[in-house]
């Protein structure tokens, strides 16, 4: 019986393990600025952000006039 938990706890201890290195793999592959991910995204964030403005201040000087 403590054979079976000795190696319950080995593979649990793996897969947790595992699960530690994929997800620093990932987040180093996302946050990799050579990658260009978090550039894209930035870049993408700011057009929106400047056609969000450029549309909320036409409406804004519609009401007003």
């Amino acid at each position: 019986m403590k054979k079976f938990r000795a190696q319950a706890s080995t593979e649990y201890i793996f897969v947790v393990a595992m699960s530690l290195v994929m997800l620093l793999f990932i987040i180093r592959k996302f946050l990799e600025p050579n990658v260009g991910t978090v550039k894209r995204v930035g870049e993408i964030s700011n057009s929106t952000q400047e056609k969000v403005d450029s549309n909320l201040t036409s409406m804004l000087n519609e009401s007003v006039e």
